[in-house]
């Protein structure tokens, strides 16, 4: 298992798309940043000088908290692209043959998908974790903090941070399942994204569901809690729970069901 890691991990750094990668989510952060900046000129110049004010009360409040946590979106910026090349980097040894390869030197398919999900994991968590420091920094430097750093703040800045990596282990998982299984680079992109954009919408919908005994189960869909994250910055104890142990059991679920259908299927 740990030279079959190993040998992926080092077609990870070779590959072109990991850096093309990193230099797309790169750029986009700092773009978002620059728009932000941009829109509060603007604003400021409109509203001779007050563009803040005049944000906040269009309920458009920009700060370093909401940029470095709207990182953790998986229905737009980083949060679209990074589960694309976590697929198209994935179906690297489907379309190469080199599976096949692997198994005649006696890998297991367990040991093969094991691989796959952790590189493709490490991937992801790295990548948003580059993008977030990034967001984080220079959106801090441009507009501050936003709410005082205090101990409540603290805590609340590790679980909403906790969350947010998770949302992108979640996305590993998607991405390994179905580029193992489906062995299709369309149809990997097209579910992993459909996936992600559909329980974003759901999770966003749900904020519109009346409060009521369901609340527990709709908090447990995957991405309620990072979709929180990314819109409201804050995340209570019951949500920050919930939302950890529905990443895990779906990550979890994905991986299991992926290793079935994966040690199933045909490897030509």
């Amino acid at each position: 298992m740990s030279s079959l890691l190993k040998a992926d991990l080092f077609a990870l750094r070779k590959n072109k798309l990991t850096y093309i990668l990193l230099a797309i989510c790169a750029g986009m952060s700092l773009l978002t940043v620059g728009l932000y900046e941009v829109i509060n000129i603007v604003f400021g110049e409109l509203t001779a000088g007050d563009g803040e004010a005049f944000m906040e009360e269009m309920g458009m409040l920009v700060n370093g908290r909401t940029i470095m946590f709207g990182n953790f979106s998986l229905t737009n910026n980083v949060g679209l692209i990074i589960p694309i090349f976590a697929g198209l980097l994935t179906m690297r040894d489907v379309r190469s043959g080199t599976i096949r390869n692997k198994i005649i030197f006696g890998k297991s398919r367990v040991q093969i998908y094991f691989s796959h999900l952790i590189v493709s994991t490490l991937l992801c968590v790295a990548v948003s974790l580059i993008a977030f420091a990034i967001l984080s920094f220079s959106g801090f430097v441009l507009f501050g903090y936003g709410v005082p750093f205090d101990a409540a703040e603290a805590w609340n800045f590790a679980r909403c941070l906790i969350v947010g990596v998770l949302a992108y282990v979640y996305v590993a998982s998607l991405a390994t399942f179905f580029a193992l299984v489906t062995k299709s680079t369309p149809l990997t992109i097209i579910l992993t994204l459909a996936v992600c954009v559909g329980l974003g919408f759901l999770s966003g919908l749900s904020a519109l569901i009346p409060s009521g005994w369901y609340d527990p189960l709709i908090r447990l869909v995957p991405t309620f809690a990072s979709s929180k994250v990314a819109t409201m910055c804050m995340l209570t104890d019951e949500e920050f729970a919930l939302g950890v142990a529905s990443f895990l059991i779906f990550s979890a679920a994905n991986t299991a069901a992926g290793i079935l259908l994966f040690k199933k299927t045909d490897l030509k």
